[in-house]
């Protein structure tokens, strides 16, 4: 209660997110990313299939994440890449960033690992792909009900 009242609570969380954040996208991090052994090869068999990749990233330096990117080997796949925050409110930026591609919407599936990937498709009626390597379990994104629930990009192409 006395943190509530006093608002260190919020404040404390404020500071600990901005320094997580500073952390996890520092380059000394970064570095430490590594695709699966299996990326290379379906984003390969996606773009056989004819599907245009778009990457829609909230890292907060467009720098660092296109640098990142590039050092996996990883940007000749995408037809267009968005990164960073554009408003407070994480689903809304991720709906901006996928309308600025211009997509048919009716061909489209937005695939990722959090609750806001999954509310973002379901706000632009986009069919959702939830996958489990990512940052959240089962469990939680079950909650949001995705359309498709994968334990990893691996098995992508047993859906689309």
């Amino acid at each position: 209660n006395i943190l509530i009242k006093s608002d260190l609570a919020q404040r404390f969380h404020q500071r600990y997110s901005s320094e997580f954040i500073k952390l996890i996208e520092s380059p000394k991090a970064l570095k430490l990313d590594k695709c699966f052994s299996y990326t290379i090869t379906i984003l390969k068999e996606l773009r056989r299939h004819n599907f245009d990749l778009y990457l829609v990233s909230l890292r907060q330096s467009e720098k660092s994440t296109l640098n990142e990117i590039k050092s996996l080997e990883l940007v000749n796949f995408f037809s267009g890449i968005r990164t960073g925050r554009l408003m407070s409110d994480s689903v809304e930026t991720k709906i901006e960033y996928v309308r600025s591609f211009l997509i048919p919407i009716s061909t489209a599936y937005i695939v990722g690992d959090t609750e806001d990937d999954i509310l973002a498709a379901r706000k632009l009626k986009i069919q959702s792909i939830a996958v489990l390597s990512g940052i959240r379990n089962r469990e939680k994104l079950m909650m949001y009900k995705p359309d498709y629930i994968i334990d990893h990009i691996g098995h992508i192409l047993k859906i689309i």
